[in-house]
């Protein structure tokens, strides 16, 4: 199989690398013009794929919770107990489901609040968002953007 151009097949180096473990599988012989080595194992397309993948996380995770509660305050005017009680209000939570892309709302799964591993799981991912928005914030504080560092 000749692959002229692999990110016209897919974007996403995860769906791409997938797409290569597969057809491998089939015992189809690779041959690109772009990339010459479309090794699964090569350290710099893992060290991109993670890369990617982290990014993609950070920007989905900043869209469904971070930018929905605190997008339309300055960051001056967040306090400890407008983040705690949005960190506790996300702990408690439903968890979203993906939505289809352009979706206006998000998808949540019910909560069933008597299981303990439920529970456990929004408050680990309750603790995930509230890490990216400290970075957020630190980030800003430290690259002058936010004057105080009371947020």
């Amino acid at each position: 199989m000749l692959v002229e151009k692999l990110d016209r097949i897919a974007r996403d180096l995860m769906v791409q690398e997938t797409i290569i473990a597969d057809l491998r599988n089939d015992n189809h012989e690779l041959v690109s013009v772009a990339e010459h080595d479309l090794c699964i194992d090569d350290p710099s397309r893992k060290l991109k794929r993670v890369k990617r993948r982290v990014l993609s996380q950070t920007r989905s995770t900043v869209e469904a919770h971070i930018r929905p509660a605190f997008g339309h305050l300055e960051a001056t005017k967040l306090t400890h107990g407008k983040v705690k009680k949005w960190r506790d209000a996300l702990a408690d939570s439903p968890a979203h489901s993906q939505s289809s892309p352009g979706a206006r709302k998000q998808k949540a799964r019910a909560l069933d609040v008597d299981d303990p591993e439920a529970m456990r799981k929004r408050q680990a991912t309750a603790n995930r968002v509230m890490t990216t928005l400290k970075a957020i914030l630190n980030h800003g504080y430290n690259e002058p953007m936010i004057a105080s560092k009371a947020a």
